[in-house]
């Protein structure tokens, strides 16, 4: 004979159906538990994929500030030895003096481009498990245990819900890291074929100056050269990433503005299309 068998009927009945409910609870609380755990599996794989992700990043940040900086100095070269023929030919060529085309790629640089990776790849922390399930057993009257099962109900449930915001989270950065490399890898392609045609803008103003005079608009697309030697040299200690894990304005802009100078420049080479000349007019360097 069971304990609920001395009791009333209906206190009995109530018993049972409290019982029965702190069972419901308990078997809800489990459910949660259970998904919070297929949540944090997630959690660690896209952890995992993030971390390699970022190591991968890093190495081809370095290789695409290296690439940079040898532009910068290709560029600084090229630029040195025109200017000199310009003085030649008494053509004054007004070059900003802020910018100075010479750049090296130093640990403190690569430091600075991926300031926000470090930080952005550890912003998630996984939730702290609760404690439930310990009074189970220790609980005899059924009423108690039914409010304590319908609180590590509550509690399952949002631990579950804390854990789910972690895996999205981190979900989102290894998304953001890899949109992030795409990035890169974009604007280096991009930067590589824009050079292509500046390389023969420059031949072409290497063989005015075989002529006995050369033309203020002719020293317009030197300082053109200039001023987007200029911007890649700002980038070059601009922060890729910032600390909510997603690509900074500044690089984001940077990204913009290569890629329409690129569509701008003509892919044969031009002394007479200027459209470029008029982009490079709106920004700021």
């Amino acid at each position: 004979m069971g304990f609920f068998d001395f009791l009333d009927p209906t206190e009995r009945e109530y018993r049972q159906r409290a019982s029965e409910k702190a069972k419901e609870y308990r078997s809800e609380a489990r459910d949660y538990m259970s998904d919070a755990e297929d949540h944090y599996d997630y959690f660690k794989e896209y952890r995992s994929e993030a971390k390699e992700e970022s190591y991968e990043l890093s190495k081809e940040l370095r290789a695409y500030l290296e690439y940079k900086a040898s532009i910068l100095n290709e560029l600084g070269t090229e630029v040195g030895q025109t200017m000199q023929s310009f003085k030649d030919f008494k053509i004054e060529v007004r070059v900003p003096a802020k910018i100075k085309i010479d750049a090296n790629v130093t640990s403190d640089t690569l430091r600075k481009v991926t300031a926000g990776m470090s930080s952005s790849s550890n912003i998630v922390r996984m939730p702290d498990t609760p404690s439930i399930f310990k009074l189970a057993d220790l609980l005899s009257d059924p009423y108690e245990e039914k409010e304590r099962a319908r609180e590590e109900r509550l509690e399952a449930r949002l631990y579950c819900s804390r854990m789910e915001r972690a895996k999205i989270r981190m979900r989102e950065i290894l998304d953001s890291l890899r949109m992030l490399r795409k990035d890169v890898r974009d604007n280096r392609s991009c930067m590589e074929e824009m050079m292509g045609k500046i390389r023969k803008i420059m031949g072409l103003l290497k063989e005015s100056m075989q002529k006995d005079s050369f033309t203020e608009a002719e020293a317009g697309y030197l300082n053109g050269i200039y001023k987007i030697a200029g911007m890649i040299k700002d980038s070059l200690e601009q922060s890729v990433m910032g600390n909510d894990g997603k690509r900074t304005d500044a690089y984001a802009q940077f990204c913009e503005r290569m890629k329409e100078l690129n569509n701008s420049l003509p892919s044969a080479p031009s002394l007479t299309d200027r459209s470029w000349l008029s982009i490079l007019a709106s920004y700021d360097v």
